[in-house]
């Protein structure tokens, strides 16, 4: 089957400087949107390559290494503090009033707030022209060393980056292992409960790490269009 080559999302800041996934692992300078607060050991503030289990996981027994519980205020003013604005030192001093339109539903207005989810804050930078990049020095910090949030091995210039598709959405089908009695990498033939929008919170690195970490958006039909039989993300 032929797919479509769509161009790579406008912002796919992630923990990564160049094409070949170096990582950043410098809560200093510009990184990507961090995952919940409590799969964050002490050791590791950007909490990405050495998760602990969230204590306080929404998932059934057992999941606390895979599924969080939602929270990530700690990684919100981390993120803008050294993404954004250097001065603030709690949630409380974030810009309630910086509002933009939603790149996806010009009926909207997108509002930085305390309680923000990564996949709203995603939609803020693009819409705002707020994308991170320390490695120009113009960032909040002004290093050179950090993410730059823009795509990083495309060569086919801004202009034509979409956010239509939305690249970093994947609608992903929810399953009753249980009841299917589905157990460890088992494939059998079975029907999906409903389907689930979730936002991909950074690329993939391969080789040393083959995680993909998602925040849940909201609860969608085989129908809509987010649904995609091929998904990659393209920096």
């Amino acid at each position: 089957m032929e797919h479509d080559i769509l161009d790579p999302d406008g912002n796919v800041i992630g923990t990564e400087n160049v094409c070949e996934s170096t990582p950043v692992d410098d809560p200093d300078v510009a990184f990507g949107l961090p995952p919940d607060d409590c799969f964050a050991p002490a050791t590791d503030p950007l909490n990405w390559f050495n998760p602990v289990p969230c204590p306080s996981s929404v998932g059934p027994l057992g999941s606390e290494a895979r599924i969080g519980d939602g929270d990530w205020s700690e990684g919100l003013l981390q993120y803008w503090k050294v993404n954004h604005d250097p001065t603030v030192t709690s949630l409380d001093d974030l810009p309630t009033t910086a509002c933009v339109q939603n790149p996806l539903d010009a009926a909207e207005q997108i509002c930085i707030s305390p309680g923000m989810t990564r996949y709203r804050m995603y939609l803020y930078e693009i819409a705002s022209g707020t994308i991170p990049d320390n490695q120009s020095g113009a960032g909040a910090t002004g290093r050179t060393d950090g993410e730059n949030g823009a795509p990083q091995c495309y060569g086919g210039g801004e202009g034509t980056l979409t956010s239509n598709p939305d690249r970093r959405r994947l609608s992903v089908a929810v399953i009753n292992c249980d009841e299917w009695g589905m157990s460890g990498n088992s494939v059998p033939s079975v029907d999906a409960e409903f389907f689930a929008d979730m936002f991909v919170l950074r690329p993939i690195r391969g080789q040393s790490d083959y995680n993909i970490w998602l925040e849940f958006i909201k609860f969608s039909s085989s129908g809509d269009e987010a649904v995609h039989d091929l998904v990659q993300l393209y920096r």
